[in-house]
């Protein structure tokens, strides 16, 4: 799966542009399988993002409250103990909730399909160029649960680019 995710076919490179980060983004990567995760970070990370990573639900949850600022969180939604769709509920009902792409390899999401109601989603595996334009893409949209919220893209300072900026007292 790694190898799949970090090597497109040479057609799909040809022509390709990623969009450029938004102001150097910090995202929050959650998923409970380590080849996948670390793969994921690196992608991330070469595409100009600050990237955290946590093993499953808990620690995630733990990083959005302790060190605000993530302006995504990228969550696989299956995992044992919290799943993504845990941590998200669980982060909004706390105020601190950045905007969400969940990422999943299962066909039937059945148990978890009211969580996802309106959420975006990537489908594993993806290439680089899918995951760019799908964080992009949640990156500017609009900040909360749900499509039909309206606020701006994330906003870091110049000056703040290298460190993380609290959000979670705001009030949305």
């Amino acid at each position: 799966l790694p190898h799949i995710l970090a090597t497109p076919a040479a057609e799909e490179v040809e022509g390709t542009e990623t969009p450029a980060p938004i102001r150097h983004a910090s995202i929050l990567v959650v998923d409970d399988d380590d080849e996948v995760r670390d793969m994921v970070v690196a992608m991330l990370q070469e595409l100009g993002y600050r990237v955290t990573a946590a093993a499953n639900g808990r620690a995630a949850l733990d990083l959005l409250t302790a060190r605000t600022g993530f302006d995504l969180l990228l969550a696989d939604v299956a995992m044992p103990g919290l799943s993504g769709v845990d941590v998200v509920r669980m982060a909004r009902e706390s105020g601190c909730a950045p905007r969400v792409l969940y990422a999943t390899g299962y066909a039937d999401l059945g148990v978890y399909r009211v969580g996802l109601d309106g959420e975006d989603m990537i489908r594993k595996p993806y290439r680089m160029a899918d995951l760019a334009a799908r964080v992009d893409r949640a990156l500017r949209a609009p900040l909360g649960h749900g499509p039909a919220q309206s606020h701006a893209p994330p906003q870091v300072p110049p000056a703040a680019s290298q460190s993380q900026v609290a959000f979670c007292s705001r009030n949305h």
